[in-house]
C-alpha cells in the first residue's frame, strides 16, 4: 500500500469517527426526543382520564338532582297554589273590612251607652233645665236597650264568623307557605342542576382542549422523530460509502 492510499485511509478513518460520533448523538436525541414526547402525552392522557371521571361524578349527581326535582315538582300544584294565594288575599280583605266594621259598631254602641247612661241619671234637660218627660224617657231606656241587646247578639255572631275566616286563612297560609317552601326547593334544585350542567360543559371543553393537543403533541413528535431519523440516515449512507472506499484502497 502506498502512501497516498494510506493518507486516504487516515482520512476516511477520521471521518467515520466523526460521522460515528455524530451518528451516536443523533440517537441519543431520537431517544431523548420520544421519551420527552411519550412523557408529555402520558401526562396528558392522565389528564383526560381524570376529566373523564370528573364528568362521570358530575352527571351522576346531575341525575340525583333531577330525581329530587321531579320528585318535588310532582307534588306542586301550580293552579292550586295560584287560587289559594287569591283566596287567601280576599280572606285578608273580609278580616281588614270586618276590623273596618267592628270599629264603625264600637263607635256607635258607645254614643249608645253615653245616651243610655244620661237618661238613667238625669231627669231633666241639661240645657234648658226642665223636667224630661217620663214616658219618654222610659222609651228611650228601652229603645236604647233593645238596641244594645241588638248589638251584642251580632257582635257575638260577628265574633264567631270572624274567628272562622281567621281559622280558615291561618290554615290556608300555612298551606300556602309550605308550598312556597316546595316552589323555593325547587327553583333551588334547578339553579343547582344549571350550575352542575355549567360546568360538566366546562370540563368537556377541557378535556377536549387536551386532546386537541395530544394529537398536536404527536404531530409534532413524528415531525421531530422523522427529521432526526432523516438526519440519521444520512450518516449511515456516508458511513456506508466510507467503508466502501475504505474496501477498495485496502484492496
Amino acid at each position: 500500500m502506498n502512501d497516498v492510499a494510506k493518507q486516504e485511509m487516515r482520512v476516511i478513518d477520521d471521518r467515520m469517527y466523526r460521522l460515528e460520533a455524530k451518528k451516536s448523538e443523533v440517537e441519543v436525541k431520537i431517544s431523548m426526543q420520544k421519551k420527552h414526547n411519550e412523557d408529555s402525552v402520558q401526562r396528558m392522557l392522565q389528564q383526560v382520564k381524570d376529566y373523564e371521571r370528573n364528568i362521570e361524578e358530575l352527571r351522576q349527581k346531575r341525575s340525583g338532582i333531577e330525581q329530587s326535582l321531579k320528585k318535588a315538582m310532582s307534588s306542586l300544584d301550580k293552579r292550586k297554589y295560584e287560587e289559594a294565594r287569591e283566596k287567601l288575599s280576599k280572606l285578608d280583605e273580609a278580616i281588614r273590612k270586618s276590623s273596618e266594621w267592628k270599629a264603625k259598631k264600637m263607635v256607635k254602641d258607645n254614643e249608645r251607652r253615653k245616651m243610655l247612661k244620661f237618661f238613667n241619671e238625669n231627669c231633666t234637660c241639661p240645657t234648658c233645665f226642665q223636667e224630661l218627660n217620663k214616658s219618654f224617657v222610659d222609651g228611650k231606656i228601652a229603645e236604647l236597650n233593645e238596641a244594645n241587646s241588638i248589638f251584642q247578639k251580632d257582635m257575638e255572631t260577628f265574633e264567631k264568623n270572624l274567628a272562622g275566616i281567621k281559622e280558615q286563612r291561618d290554615s290556608l297560609a300555612s298551606w300556602v307557605s309550605d308550598v312556597a317552601k316546595k316552589s323555593s326547593e325547587i327553583n333551588r334544585l334547578a339553579s343547582e342542576k344549571d350550575a352542575v350542567s355549567s360546568n360538566i360543559s366546562f370540563v368537556e371543553r377541557q378535556k377536549f382542549n387536551v386532546e386537541q393537543s395530544i394529537d398536536e403533541e404527536r404531530r409534532l413528535a413524528a415531525g421531530d422523530t422523522i427529521e432526526l431519523e432523516t438526519e440519521m440516515e444520512e450518516v449511515q449512507k456516508e458511513i456506508t460509502s466510507l467503508k466502501d472506499e475504505m474496501e477498495i484502497l485496502e484492496f
